[in-house]
């Protein structure tokens, strides 16, 4: 694919943004939820780091939304979201991708132990994302469909933090 245009960049925020706020709004019920619908959130949960961490540390190759897409052209971004690279990426990434035996020997998913500190990193990863926009009318554009988002969940108990211009 070639390079998105500012059009396709404009319309991909909406996306973006639904992911990381599914992220958050996943995470607040793999922990606070009833069951059985807290093992829905646990593996959405998962499939939306696995997305976030796709847009935010992957590249501009394919027709992937990617941060660099919003940022000045060599930009290097100063965040990251260790615990998932370094201990969940690859058992989540073969977890979603099929049911096979390797699930035997995969780390045990425990929600209460993992939620919280892989929620603190992508929060501040998120953050400082948002820092990094310079071209107003993308940051404009995130703070709108953020606060959209964040008010939907709000009532739901769902923590989505503001962004300001």
């Amino acid at each position: 694919m070639n390079e998105p245009t500012r059009q396709q960049r404009m319309a991909a925020i909406e996306h973006v943004v639904s992911e990381y706020t599914g992220l958050l709004s996943a995470g607040h019920y793999a922990i606070f939820g009833a069951a059985p619908w807290r093992a829905h959130a646990e593996l959405a949960f998962r499939q939306h780091y696995r997305n976030l961490f796709d847009f935010l540390m992957g590249d501009s190759t394919g027709d992937r939304m990617v941060a660099a897409h919003f940022l000045p052209e060599g930009f290097v971004g100063i965040w990251d979201l260790p615990t998932w690279r370094s201990e969940w990426q690859e058992p989540a990434r073969e977890y979603l991708d099929h049911l096979g035996y390797f699930r035997l020997a995969s780390p045990v998913w425990t929600p209460h132990k993992w939620v919280a500190r892989l929620e603190t990193e992508a929060r501040e990863a998120w953050r400082l994302f948002y820092a990094a926009l310079v071209d107003e009318e993308y940051r404009r554009e995130f703070v709108r469909q953020v606060e959209m988002q964040r008010r939907e969940l709000v009532p739901f108990h769902v923590r989505v933090e503001m962004l300001y211009t």
